[in-house]
């Protein structure tokens, strides 16, 4: 959760006209649609029985579950941020 709202001030750069609070509430935001993805993933895996998604990373499960967690997360932050942009204007 720290990293998550670390990562979200870092990237603040890129956004300097949203204030602080909106930038911890996506840094929460990110946190748990992350693990929310992670979860999912497993859960699917684990209905159909499959260790590894692929063999583009031996050994890491496959390349699914190094982008697992941008599942949900990236769809979630772009509509949130589409949102507040809207609301600007």
């Amino acid at each position: 959760l720290l990293g998550a709202i670390l990562g979200t001030f870092i990237f603040r750069y890129a956004l300097p006209s949203y204030p602080v609070y909106i930038c911890l509430f996506l840094g929460v935001v990110i946190d748990i649609t992350s693990q929310l993805g992670d979860l999912v993933i497993s859960v699917i895996k684990r209905d159909t029985k499959v260790k590894d998604s692929g063999h583009a990373i031996p050994g890491h499960g496959g390349l699914l579950d190094r982008c697992d967690s941008l599942i949900f997360s990236i769809p979630f932050v772009y509509y949130l941020l589409t949102l507040l942009e809207l609301s600007r204007h």
